[in-house]
């Protein structure tokens, strides 16, 4: 049986350490350029956001209607003006009816998601002893960015319309209540809003009953806030979720419900999914080209391999680049496509034989099972070890198959060849003796 020869140990051995060293290195790389480019790329879409934001106008949540009651008999200051606190009355019922429209600005090449919406806000107050007793009270409409509307509204409340005007909290006007009205009746309200914002809208239940129906054109919304919708169909004009919430105590104003009118997919989502699978690819491509090393008996040199790595870790640059301005799938076609031609006419002229252009269907196939690989995000960990797995089995296979041409099973027929040669020589002057 023939060993395994020094010079054996010490090619295979160069080899498969440049290829740790390198490997190390390129997803050492991707993973630090990927997270410095993307905290870049964050801060300047925060930034875009922002400007549309005070251009256009913010977030916007549609808060419940409350009534002040002004309380008196408060120490009187230096100024001999009494000081004036305010106690509320929040709905007992509430109800939401609203529509959203959505479109997309565009700040260089992000795109940010923007509404208008219409706000039909009902309910009813339920008359306490304090509102009863006093001569007038203040209805208040609180608005998250006035910037966003885009009429002021008139209220409706116990019969009266109301003109709002823009307050210390938002809008707010001054009603009295009639003399046929008593403690405990309820006196109903309304009015409309003609809202735009950016990205959320959200609504506050905050009332004894609370109810919400949403609708919009947004195809893809996220449902945002304290509590889900209790039923929401969606469809290609849009979707329509309604809510029902029922206070269970005295925080329930802190909550909020909702939708956020964002794209349904991160336009980086995908890229650090394929940042995840960059050690497969490394090891996948590294395994190609030993691969063909072994089958051609051509070494790559280990500044070689080096190179190829390089051109790894600059497919992924090529990746984020080209998704700046299209869409994931056409990017990755073009990163692929760049990096395969690359490393084929690499290989083509290293090796100078056609062998190269198996390589460059390899390398082809290794990125469309990638790609398919970020499609399944189910079973992206099942593919991913099942390539791995295929691509051992085919090694294994190809090193193992009997007819394989191997330096030692050359050098073992050589010796056995030697050794015939000699036996016949050795045997002839014995049958010459014998003659």
């Amino acid at each position: 049986m023939a060993n395994i020869s020094y010079k054996d140990v010490i090619h295979w051995g160069s080899r498969l350490f440049i290829i740790a060293i390198a490997t190390f290195v390129g997803c050492g790389t991707i993973g630090i350029w990927t997270y410095e480019s993307m905290e870049i790329r964050k801060e300047v879409l925060d930034r875009a956001k922002e400007e549309v934001k005070q251009a256009y106008a913010s977030e916007q949540t549609v808060y419940a209607p409350v009534i002040m009651h002004c309380v008196e008999n408060i120490a009187e200051t230096d100024t001999a003006e009494k000081d004036r606190k305010y106690s509320h009355l929040s709905p007992t019922k509430l109800n939401y009816m609203a529509n959203a429209k959505t479109e997309t600005l565009r700040r260089s090449i992000y795109k940010i998601n923007v509404y208008t919406s219409s706000v039909q806000v009902s309910g009813s107050f339920t008359v306490n002893e304090r509102m009863r007793r006093l001569p007038h009270s203040i209805v208040m409409v609180p608005i998250a960015d006035a910037k966003g509307l885009t009429t002021i509204p008139q209220i409706t409340l116990g019969g009266q319309l109301l003109n709002l005007k823009h307050g210390h909290d938002g809008l707010q006007a001054r009603f009295t209540l009639p003399d046929s009205v008593k403690v405990g009746d309820s006196i109903a309200f309304s009015y409309h809003l003609n809202l735009k914002g950016t990205e959320d809208l959200m609504f506050q239940p905050f009332a004894e009953e609370t109810s919400l129906t949403l609708t919009s054109s947004h195809q893809h919304p996220s449902f945002e806030g304290s509590f889900l919708p209790n039923q929401h169909v969606e469809n290609p004009d849009g979707f329509e979720a309604s809510w029902k919430v029922i206070a269970m105590n005295k925080n329930y104003s802190d909550y909020t419900m909702g939708a956020s009118f964002v794209n349904p997919v991160d336009p980086y989502r995908q890229y650090h999914r394929a940042v995840s699978y960059s050690l497969v690819i490394i090891l996948v491509v590294f395994a190609a080209f030993l691969l063909v090393e072994f089958l051609t008996k051509k070494n790559f040199s280990n500044l070689q391999y080096c190179v190829i790595c390089a051109s790894i870790v600059m497919f992924y640059a090529l990746l984020l680049a080209f998704h700046h301005l299209m869409i994931f799938w056409l990017a990755y076609f073009l990163a692929a496509a760049m990096n395969v031609i690359t490393l084929t006419c690499y290989s083509r002229a290293i090796l100078r034989n056609r062998t190269a252009y198996l390589l460059g269907a390899l390398l082809t196939l290794i990125y469309t099972y990638t790609y398919i690989m970020l499609l399944m995000y189910s079973y992206a960990l099942l593919t991913g070890t099942l390539l791995l797995f295929t691509v051992l089995c085919v090694i294994m296979f190809i090193t193992a198959a009997p007819g394989l041409p191997h330096k030692e099973s050359e050098a073992i027929k050589e010796d056995i060849d030697a050794a015939q040669e000699s036996e016949q020589t050795t045997e002839e002057p014995e049958k010459a003796a014998e003659k």
